[in-house]
């Protein structure tokens, strides 16, 4: 009896503990999560229609490095904080390593030409306008270049006030004239 009672409470023990323990669960990728630096919420996996949107916004002193500020409304933002102490300039700048600018004030739009010549077009583009604490750089490849037809990804360099490194892209799209079309039908036409 007193076996039975002993099998019968552990077994009770067992099932208590197991209703005890919490289940744990563990996910393979950590969530996203938005950041807020001086009231301005940074949107995390921006979307052309979901983005962070903080015209006039202080970043100075703020760590963005790797930040997603894809198509972000920076109109009037700041990433750098100067001023003069004595004979000194002191400045407090954000820190802008590997973020990504794309679609924002301080990258080109995307370019849209047509073709003149199978090679391509030449696309040319001007160099955007910094804003305080950050300089739009260089692009790959540089405006001026032929593009070949249809679409080409075009990285440019933004530079914050630590000369820290940026990055945005954009699309050159280079339409094929009718001409080019036509040409391309007759020679598929010949060869069947």
């Amino acid at each position: 009896m007193t076996r039975r009672l002993l099998r019968l409470t552990g077994t009770v023990l067992l099932i208590a503990v197991a209703l005890v323990i919490p289940t744990v669960v563990v996910t393979s990728a950590p969530a996203s999560a938005e950041v807020v630096v001086d009231g301005c919420t940074i949107v995390s996996n921006p979307t052309p229609t979901n983005f962070t949107d903080c015209p006039d916004a202080d970043f100075a002193g703020a760590d963005l490095a790797g930040v997603d500020l894809s198509h972000a409304n920076l109109a009037g933002a700041s990433f750098v904080d100067c001023y003069v102490e004595g004979m000194e300039n002191h400045c407090t700048a954000a820190n802008l390593t590997d973020a990504n600018l794309t679609g924002t004030l301080l990258v080109p739009p995307n370019q849209s030409v047509t073709a003149t010549s199978q090679a391509g077009a030449v696309a040319t583009w001007s160099t955007p306008s910094g804003i305080p604490g950050a300089t739009p750089g260089s692009c790959t490849p540089p405006s001026g270049s032929t593009f070949p037809l249809f679409s080409s990804t075009v990285t440019c360099q933004v530079l914050d006030a630590n000369n820290d490194v940026a990055t945005g892209t954009f699309q050159v799209n280079v339409q094929p004239t009718t001409q080019y079309f036509t040409r391309v039908l007759l020679l598929s036409l010949i060869h069947i």
